[in-house]
């Protein structure tokens, strides 16, 4: 599909039931066919985060950043991974 929507469900059903790596590519290939798409970005930022890896976490806020969508990240998730990573 060229509609990024499916993808996002996908990554939602993979993630309960915890197939991380599945939701990842699920919600990467979301941000490809709709790279503007805010929420798909804290869903995969989210996702990182439950994995401790942080480093990715923040490069997905990076990119959203980048794209003029960093308010897309939630607040609280955003203060989770700055306190769990250690930095800002």
């Amino acid at each position: 599909p060229k509609d990024h929507k499916p993808y996002v469900g996908l990554g939602l059903a993979l993630q309960a039931k915890d197939d991380f790596d599945g939701a990842i590519t699920a919600y990467k290939k979301a941000i490809e066919l709709s790279p503007t798409s805010s929420l798909d970005y804290g869903k995969l930022a989210a996702i990182h985060h439950l994995r401790k890896d942080y480093d990715s976490a923040w490069k997905v806020i990076g990119a959203a950043r980048g794209k003029g969508l960093g308010k897309a990240i939630a607040p609280k998730l955003l203060q989770d991974i700055e306190r769990d990573s250690g930095h800002k």
